[in-house]
């Protein structure tokens, strides 16, 4: 038996359409030039009871199915059916019987749709993922393998590291010492002309 997460099944997706409907309102209402925060809430409100419905029977048809992975097919029929009845129940709600047969037709459309959409983006977001999964485990062509032959910049181990630094401190202390001798030459050589220039 699938177990639906109320939350991520149900709530979340119930807020968002509810937010989007929200912001629908918003512009529809801007556009017609009438009360924002009236449309706001009607066309939130309209969205959320919608989606809450929906997303309900949609949770509680997936729960009772016998597989833990449902198939395509009979998620795209769960989602047409609570799209149906979320239709026809809203509608008779708002209308009564007018529209009736439309509302039933369209929202179930829109559910096995918007369920075949959601599939489909699902499986190429998953095969994408794992295909990036496998150029990551896969050696790179021989251009990549020669840039990174060619790449001066690698990391050390510590003893590569100390070995370094060991021999980089005996050059500076040879040129220190190269150094100190060619002070010492120029202090002799100014001394021994200071005599002669008197």
């Amino acid at each position: 038996m699938k177990i639906v997460d109320p939350v991520q099944d149900i709530v979340l997706p119930t807020c968002v359409a509810g937010s989007t409907g929200a912001a629908f309102g918003a512009v529809l209402a801007a556009v017609r030039a009438q009360s924002v925060p009236a449309y706001m809430i009607s066309t939130g409100l309209n969205w959320t009871m919608m989606s809450g419905t929906f997303f309900s029977l949609r949770a509680g048809g997936l729960q009772f199915h016998s597989a833990s992975q449902p198939s395509l097919g009979y998620r795209i029929g769960t989602s047409a059916l609570s799209g149906m009845a979320s239709g026809a129940l809203m509608n008779a709600i708002a209308r009564g019987r007018t529209g009736l047969l439309n509302a039933t037709v369209v929202y179930g459309t829109v559910g096995a749709f918007g369920q075949y959409a959601a599939d489909v983006i699902s499986a190429t977001r998953d095969n994408l993922i794992e295909a990036n999964r496998d150029k990551q485990r896969k050696p790179g062509s021989w251009v990549v393998r020669k840039l990174r032959e060619l790449n001066p910049v690698r990391t050390l181990s510590d003893e590569e590291f100390f070995q370094r630094i060991k021999s980089e401190i005996e050059d500076l202390d040879k040129q220190i010492k190269l150094a100190d001798e060619e002070i010492e030459l120029a202090k002799a050589e100014l001394l021994s002309s200071k005599p002669a220039a008197r």
